[in-house]
């Protein structure tokens, strides 16, 4: 039987007592049902444009763009119940409404769980860029996962991604070009949808080591 490649490695026992309990208590009230098609609108209770975030580590920067914009829904996207613990103590504690989470692989929950042209944005903010050359092929941004942004991105939808790899950055603007599906429109500020971004503890510390931030917004055609 074939071995799917995953753009990650599933890790075991790095969650804290503090995060597994917010998990334990709250994932469910929290957590997007991946049972059928998503309907937004019955998650939130609304129609506000839809926000999702893939990968979205500790949340730090989701949870800010959430709580800032309570006109859109938010949806993170997470492998890891660590980081899904740390945001569930954030949302619980300020009482947010316009922020769900989906505990999945984001590859298959596009695939098989969105609904087309039901997404107004989404996000990769510095998706792990794999740099050796034989794991080139654990890179989220591959021809396919694009086409499937592409089908889940309501009309001009947007696509932001951000990358402190240069390799990487040169990587992901050749497989947009290649798709022929998005326009680069970083210039037209995502009609509002280009949220101030914190800056995460990981970025810093590329930003330390003298790593060059490299930033794409592409619309879809």
């Amino acid at each position: 039987m074939r071995r799917e490649i995953r753009s990650f490695v599933k890790r075991n026992g790095r969650i804290t007592p503090g995060q597994k309990k917010y998990v334990s208590l709250y994932l469910e009230q929290y957590e997007v049902s991946l049972n059928s098609e998503c309907l937004f609108s019955q998650s939130f209770g609304n129609k506000n444009p839809v926000i999702i975030d893939i990968g979205f580590g500790n949340g730090d920067d989701l949870f800010s763009q959430a709580y800032n914009n309570p006109q859109y829904n938010f949806i993170g996207i997470e492998v890891y119940l660590s980081g899904i613990g740390v945001l569930l103590k954030k949302i619980t504690e300020n009482s947010l409404v316009n922020l769900r989470i989906i505990n999945g692989d984001a590859v298959e929950v596009l695939n098989n769980n969105i609904l087309r042209n039901s997404v107004s944005k989404i996000q990769l903010l510095f998706p792990d860029p794999w740099p050796k050359k034989k794991h080139h092929k654990r890179r989220i941004i591959q021809l396919e996962f694009v086409n499937n942004i592409y089908e889940v991105l309501c009309s001009e939808g947007f696509l932001h991604i951000v990358t402190d790899c240069e390799k990487y950055a040169e990587y992901i603007a050749d497989v947009i070009k290649k798709s022929n599906k998005f326009v680069d429109e970083f210039s037209i500020n995502n009609h509002g949808m280009n949220f101030k971004r914190e800056t995460t503890r990981f970025e810093k510390k590329g930003l330390n080591k003298g790593s060059i931030i490299r930033e794409f917004s592409f619309v879809k055609k």
